[in-house]
Order: C-alpha cells, then sequence, then structure tokens
C-alpha cells in the first residue's frame, strides 16, 4: 500500500516532513512483530497527536479495497489511538461536542443552526468524535436516567443530521451516525418506546445500507436485520406509513444484497416493494408511489423481466405527467417533478431498447426533452417579470410606464403560453415524426444516460 500518497490524497494541512514521520511511523507499527507497538509509540509520543489518528484513519479508507488485514490493523490502531493523543485535543473534540449536542438541543435539530457548525469543524468528524460521543452518551445516560430518553433524542436527531451532512468524510459521517444510533437505542428499547425503538432500527438500517467502510456484504445484512425488526412494531395495521416506508427501505436492501441466492433475493424485493404500493398510491402518496415504483422497475429490467419494468415504469411516468401539470399560480413556478425523477424516463427508454421498441424508445425521449425545453423558458420568463414588477414599482402611480406595463402583461402572456402547453402537452409521436420527413432524410437522435 502507497501510504504516503495515501495520507496526502486526505487533505491533511501539515508540512511534508510530519506527514513522512507519520507514515514511516504507521509503517513500523504495520509491520512489527504482534505486542512491540505499546513500546514503539512509548519512543514517538511526539507524533501521537489528533493528526496522527486522522492519517491512520485516512490510511485505513484507502485500505479497504482488497487489503483487509491490513484495513482491520490500522482500525484497531486507530482505535488505541484514541486513548493516547493528548489531553489538550480530547478537550478540543469535547467542547465541539458539547457545543453541537447543545446546540441541536435547543434548535430542536434545526439543520440552519446546526449545519454551519458541523463546516466549521470537518476535521473533528472522525474515530475520535465517535468515540467520545459514545463514551459521553453512555455515562450521562446512565447518570440521569430521568432525562435519558430526552438525551437519546437529542443524540438521534443529530445521528440524522450527521449523517445527511453533505460536507466532510462521508464515510466518517455515516460512523458516527451509526454509534449514535447504537447509543439510543440502549434508552430506546422495543419494550419501553417500541415505536421510537422502531424508527432508530429503520434510520439504522438506512446508515449501514449507505455505510463505506466494512464489508458491504456484511453491511446489507446489518441493514437489513435492523428493517426487519423496525417491521416487528411498524405493522401495516398500527403505523401503515411508516410499515410502507421500510418496506420500501427492505425492498432496496434485498434488491442489493450481495449473500443469499440471488433469484430468491429478486422475490423479496419484489414482495417488499409491492407491499409499499399497498400504503403508496398515486393519490394518497404521489411522490413516493413514483419512487416504489421506479425501484420495483428497476429490479425487473434488472432480472430481465422486461415487459414488468416496462408496464411499472409506464404507470410511474403517468403518475409524474399528472403532478407535472399542476397549474402553476401567476407569480411564481411549482418545482419540476419531472426534472426530480429524469431516471424514470433514462431506465424506460432503456427497457424499450431492450425489448427492440424503438419507435416507443424514441417518443420517450422527444417527450422529455420537449418538456425539459418548455421548463427550461419559465424561470428566464419569470425573471423578466419580476424585474419589470420591480421597474414598475418605482414610478409615481400617477405617472407609469406605458410601455413597461405593456412588456409585463406580453411576458405574463408569455408564460401563460408555456403553463398552458405544459398542462395540454401531448407528446410527439413517431408516426408525426415520419410524415414530416422525406424518403432522403436521416435523423440522428443523441441521448445521454445518466447512471
Amino acid at each position: 500500500m502507497k501510504l504516503h500518497q495515501d495520507a496526502s490524497n486526505s487533505h491533511l494541512l501539515m508540512n511534508e516532513l510530519r506527514l513522512q514521520a507519520y507514515c514511516q511511523l504507521i509503517q513500523t507499527l504495520l509491520s512489527c512483530p504482534s505486542g512491540e507497538e505499546p513500546e514503539i509509540l512509548a519512543a514517538n509520543t511526539e507524533l501521537l497527536d489528533a493528526d496522527f489518528v486522522q492519517v491512520v484513519v485516512a490510511a485505513k479508507h484507502f485500505a479497504q479495497q482488497g487489503e483487509e488485514n491490513t484495513a482491520e490493523s490500522l482500525r484497531n490502531l486507530a482505535t488505541y489511538l484514541t486513548t493516547l493523543i493528548t489531553q489538550e485535543d480530547i478537550d478540543t473534540y469535547r467542547q465541539f461536542l458539547l457545543k453541537i449536542l447543545r446546540a441541536t438541543a435547543e434548535s430542536n435539530g434545526d439543520a440552519q443552526v446546526i449545519y454551519p457548525l458541523l463546516a466549521a469543524n470537518t476535521d473533528k468528524l472522525n474515530d475520535i468524535f465517535a468515540e467520545l460521543l459514545r463514551r459521553r452518551a453512555t455515562n450521562t445516560l446512565a447518570e440521569a436516567e430521568a432525562d435519558a430518553a430526552y438525551n437519546a433524542a437529542v443524540i438521534v436527531e443529530l445521528s440524522n443530521l450527521i449523517n445527511q451532512f453533505p460536507l466532510g468524510s462521508k464515510a466518517n459521517n455515516i460512523e458516527i451516525a451509526i454509534t449514535g444510533y447504537e447509543i439510543a437505542l440502549t434508552v430506546y428499547t422495543r419494550s419501553a418506546f417500541p415505536e421510537y425503538w422502531a424508527t432508530v432500527q429503520n434510520n439504522l438500517g438506512n446508515a449501514y445500507r449507505e455505510r463505506i467502510l466494512g464489508k458491504r456484504a456484511e453491511n446489507i445484512e446489518l441493514a437489513i436485520a435492523a428493517y426487519r425488526a423496525a417491521l416487528e412494531v411498524r405493522t401495516r395495521s398500527a403505523f401503515h406509513v411508516n410499515w410502507a416506508m421500510t418496506q420500501n427501505n427492505l425492498g432496496n436492501a434485498y434488491r442489493e444484497r450481495i449473500l443469499g441466492k440471488r433469484a430468491e433475493n429478486i422475490e423479496l424485493a419484489i414482495a417488499a416493494y409491492n407491499n409499499a404500493l399497498l400504503v403508496y398510491t398515486h393519490t394518497t402518496f404521489p411522490h413516493r408511489y413514483v419512487e416504489t415504483l421506479f425501484n420495483l422497475g428497476i429490479v425487473y429490467q434488472k432480472s430481465q423481466r422486461l415487459i414488468s419494468a416496462y408496464i411499472t415504469l409506464e404507470s410511474a411516468i403517468e403518475t409524474i405527467e399528472l403532478l407535472s401539470r399542476e397549474i402553476v399560480d401567476s407569480e411564481q413556478t411549482k418545482p419540476d417533478v419531472a426534472e426530480q425523477w429524469n431516471q424514470v424516463y433514462h431506465s424506460i427508454v432503456e427497457v424499450c431498447l431492450e425489448l427492440k421498441e424503438y419507435t416507443e424508445a424514441i417518443e420517450y425521449i422527444e417527450l422529455t426533452k420537449t418538456r425539459k425545453l418548455i421548463k427550461s423558458l419559465l424561470p428566464k420568463i419569470q425573471s423578466e417579470i419580476d424585474a419589470e414588477k420591480r421597474k414598475l414599482q418605482k414610478l409615481e402611480k400617477d405617472n407609469q410606464d406605458n410601455i413597461s406595463l405593456k412588456n409585463l402583461r406580453y411576458l405574463r402572456q408569455q408564460k401563460e403560453y408555456l403553463v398552458s402547453r405544459l398542462d395540454r402537452f401531448n407528446p410527439i409521436r413517431f408516426s408525426e415524426i415520419q410524415n414530416i420527413l422525406n424518403n432522403e432524410t436521416v435523423i440522428i437522435q443523441f441521448y445521454i444516460f445518466c447512471n
């Protein structure tokens, strides 16, 4: 393993000589006979700081692929080093931990409050933070039993926020979230807090399914176990919406499962998605309905059940089109639902091509492109309308600019026309394309698939 290069890629802010010293010490620890590590570390105490731990963690991440023994050694070393870093470093981490927990409690988990704090301290979102969170939470929950449920709720909220935090190391963020969920489950037991227990189990399943560290196959098994535990409480009769959510999550896990027989995993995924669709319908939860149909369509496509994939994805697109046709108000357009679900259109085009239904594929491509073109014009026109309104507001009421008023009316008419086109939008059919071409014309269709 090219340790120095890998550690450099972690973007740690330290000088080159110290980085070289860190890497040399790690190599020495990895190659020394078992039991000599404490002696080597004692002889290099000047290097034992938080930056050294971060280099070890970075090297551990790069060792995940094909170097399991090295990764395990580095993981054990990182855990051991958290007990050896200086008290000053520990105090810095502890102060940040207390600050972020307090802010989470006081803001009721407001991301606008928490994310700036996390962004300013991404260097502290690592194994050390996770270990300190575990120690503090364990001690606090044991000492204050009366407040245990409240403190556990704060930890769960912080774990959710860190798990979704877009900055820093995604691998570290997930590990911290898993730590938080595991701590919360010591308070939220199934017998004492069944509903909260199930919620945390569901969240833990999501974290394990997205986990970067460790073996992918084992993480998926842990996710499946967590989802199935959640479903012991989240039954269709008692919590039908949450039941459907976890069923969809379970379907995703079975779809991605590595262990077991592939055919059986596919059937389990299909069953879970169909369970979710008992609650998610195009009228009750249209967005979740589309999401689940898309997931189900992908399973059908991957297992070469192409007709089922086509029917499923077609149902998803029908709902997307209905949602897209919601009339926008006079001043502001709503988010483009079709844009959010571009992958559904890409997938049905792929299925049509696999079925050799080239006419259908071309029609879906044209549907996507034409709708996207119309939608792309709306924000520009709305911006021009807003500019004209601001111009008119600056004029005296008795001295309005007739040219500006005329321009404003024209822009509004343009917008109304585009919105009406969306509302009455009918995609061009292949036969119509053929009618506009002569026998000597060739058309080439470009379409970019986003995987």
